[in-house]
């Protein structure tokens, strides 16, 4: 069974590892500039351990005790949209539902807060064909796709979900 908990439950650190062990297979590319990726996860942790609205707005998730995957959230477009942050599943736990039921937690946490909408983006590379998937079985929509400064690696997809309706 999944449980979500405060990152005050884990070192600091252990979100970028998370991070680190669900996109290890990016590293492996040739070409791919994998510190600049890596420097994004450190980038997030240390925010989660030094700023208390990012960190109320991260949870890991554990099962049996075992820290699987980090999920975060931004409100602050509150009341039309929410968007969904980093999240992840560390790959021996994938395919499992995990990722699915850490999404709908995000969900909950928006909704609770009163927002209408969810937005989410994920990359178009093969890599993220699962994530893609796993977005529209939970019900988003594919609004548009554009390039981020973030992640000019490749172009992006963001979907959005009526949390209302």
């Amino acid at each position: 069974m999944i449980e979500f908990c405060s990152p005050s439950n884990i070192e600091e650190g252990e979100i970028a590892t998370l991070f680190r062990k669900s996109y290890q297979q990016l590293s492996k590319r040739e070409g791919f500039e994998w510190e600049k990726f890596a420097k994004i996860f450190n980038q997030f942790d240390e925010r989660v351990f030094s700023d208390e609205y990012v960190r109320r707005c991260t949870f890991i998730s554990m099962v049996d005790g075992v820290p699987v995957g980090v999920g975060s959230f931004d409100p602050r477009g509150k009341p039309d949209y929410g968007d969904i942050g980093h999240n992840c599943i560390i790959p021996e736990y994938q395919g499992k539902g995990y990722g699915k039921q850490q999404i709908q937690e995000i969900l909950n946490r928006i909704k609770k807060r009163g927002i209408k909408k969810a937005r989410v983006s994920t990359g178009t590379d093969p890599f993220f064909s699962s994530a893609r998937k796993m977005y529209e079985q939970c019900g988003f929509v594919q609004t548009r796709i554009f390039v981020s400064e973030s992640y000019p690696y490749w172009e992006m997809i963001e979907y959005e979900i009526d949390l209302f309706s």
